[in-house]
């Protein structure tokens, strides 16, 4: 499969067709195949954007709406069974595959730098884990390096026209994540400081970026009519210090650059490395400069934020991997062949390392028992072992939900047909929403993102059964909140284990009086 060849010294050297398909449909298998081998759960993202699904608009608190308007898509063509909507991200993220080959064929890499390419981006352990569950990330994953890749192509002596579908493309990448601004900011800098500045005295380059902005138009008369709300979201987190991860969100720059060789993986950190300095100093990459210059900007864009999340680079890294696939197929032409076939081995290892911590393969209780074999065998103690992020992310809404559904029997027919229940994060509420219609829970309504925004459902706070800490100031607000239940869910993320579950009566003031003062964007 490696290739044990360099490909022809054209500028744009033969497709290799069949062993790109196979990798690519290696890594849809993999995605696939773990939904059906370990059918976990849900994530709290995707319960929430079950949610929205909905609620179809142009915006959303939190996000653009794109990636929504594909989950509805999905559920009219599919269903919302785990399967359905986890194929749609496998689709993505092998399509990226092929994409990031494609690129390392545009920069002038043969069989191997191609070969090379697909293989590291297909064993990314970040793409692994975030790739997923259905997100905007797999979109993004697949769009970013679409846009390198049309660049890629323009350089090599494309129709002009194809400016055109760049900006077509960053019009759908922005409807889909606002963050792909860092990309627009990172290859606008590339042009300016390349030898591609030329087209900026062309009308092309603006008409791209004319035609991004306008497919923003929706999105911002949203945003208008809702009064900003992604504004007051973005502020909020930007000044939010308390319950942060700072395994997943760094303010550090040196932090972000270190974790960037767990998103990439060990072993493929060498590549992305080699091909960023040939994108910026290799001769024959002269033409292709602005990529290299893209990458660097969009990474100190990233690094320096100061609320950098680790997974933020996963779409512009496709960039360098093209270009170290062809950096290393340059620089072992003519050595011998042992050496590719070793890169690759080394990256197939990487995955097949990586894979049963970054995608369920076992369900919760099996691996449970196989971590602890396996720090039985080193020595260690086995009742350390606990389960990885991947895991806790898809547990905990059934449990969540029964024991709502068990407070909620324990009302008279008159207070049941005016409670209703309050949950406190994005997560509960939709795996309230989602699970509660098996059960018929009451009116499902929360103070998070969007739910907020969709309101009291009519409900006037005299009986609600609200999800939230123990400590949460909302409780405040009624003449009786008594906690009747807790979530038990020992292996869930640890928000939800502690939560509590609490029978409220009496809001001291009308439900829509008080909703102003309940919203939560961040």
């Amino acid at each position: 499969m490696c290739g044990l060849t360099s490909g022809d010294d054209s500028a744009r050297p033969a497709l290799v067709g069949r062993p790109l398909l196979l990798i690519a449909a290696i890594r849809f298998g993999v995605a696939v195949a773990s939904t059906l081998l370990a059918p976990i759960g849900y994530t709290s993202d995707e319960l929430y954007y079950l949610a929205c699904a909905d609620h179809l608009a142009w915006g959303y608190v939190d996000h653009p709406p794109l990636s929504i308007a594909v989950l509805a898509a999905v559920r009219l063509l599919l269903g919302d069974s785990l399967l359905a909507l986890r194929v749609v991200p496998a689709l993505f993220e092998s399509l990226a595959v092929l994409v990031t080959a494609l690129l390392a064929r545009e920069l002038g890499g043969g069989r191997y730098a191609q070969v090379t390419a697909a293989l590291a981006m297909a064993a990314m352990p970040m793409a692994l884990a975030i790739g997923l569950p259905f997100s905007m990330n797999p979109i993004e994953h697949l769009l970013w390096p679409l846009a390198a890749l049309t660049l890629a192509r323009l350089q090599n002596g494309a129709d002009a026209k194809w400016w055109l579908v760049l900006g077509l493309l960053f019009a759908i990448a922005l409807e889909n994540k606002l963050s792909t601004l860092w990309l627009g900011v990172g290859l606008a800098a590339g042009l300016a400081v390349s030898p591609a500045r030329t087209w900026l005295r062309t009308r092309w380059p603006w008409l791209a970026g004319g035609l991004a902005v306008a497919g923003l138009a929706p999105y911002i008369a949203w945003q208008v009519a809702n009064e900003w709300p992604t504004l007051e979201f973005i502020r909020n987190n930007a000044t939010a210090r308390e319950g942060i991860d700072e395994a997943v969100v760094m303010r550090s720059a040196w932090t972000f650059a270190l974790s960037q060789l767990v998103v990439i993986g060990p072993l493929a950190a060498p590549l992305w490395l080699l091909g960023l300095a040939h994108l910026l100093r290799a001769p024959t990459l002269r033409d292709h400069r602005m990529l290299g210059w893209a990458f660097a900007v969009v990474f100190a864009l990233v690094a320096l934020s100061g609320r950098a999340s680790i997974y933020y680079l996963v779409g512009v890294f496709p960039i360098v991997i093209a270009a170290g696939g062809v950096a290393f197929e340059q620089l072992t032409r003519n050595r011998s062949r042992r050496l590719p076939l070793a890169a690759c081995t080394a990256l197939i290892l990487q995955g097949l390392i990586l894979v049963p911590f970054l995608v369920p393969v076992v369900d919760a209780d099996r691996y449970l028992a196989l971590a602890r074999g396996a720090r039985r065998l080193v020595g260690a103690e086995a009742q350390a072992a606990f389960l990885p992020p991947t895991y806790q992310w898809m547990l905990g809404g059934p449990e969540l939900t029964e024991a709502v559904a068990r407070v909620a029997d324990t009302l008279s027919e008159s207070e049941r047909r005016k409670a209703g229940v309050l949950a406190t994060t994005f997560g509960e509420a939709g795996a309230l929403v989602h699970f509660g219609r098996g059960v018929e829970l009451p009116p499902v309504i929360g103070t998070h993102n969007n739910f907020w925004l969709w309101g009291t459902r009519g409900l006037d706070g005299s009986v609600l059964i609200v999800v939230a800490a123990r400590d949460s100031p909302l409780l405040q607000h009624f003449a009786s909140c008594r906690r009747v239940a807790q979530v038990h869910c020992p292996e869930c993320e640890s928000r939800l284990r502690g939560r509590s579950i609490f029978l409220c009566r009496r809001a001291v003031r009308s439900l829509p009086d008080l909703w102003p003062s309940f919203k939560d964007f961040g």
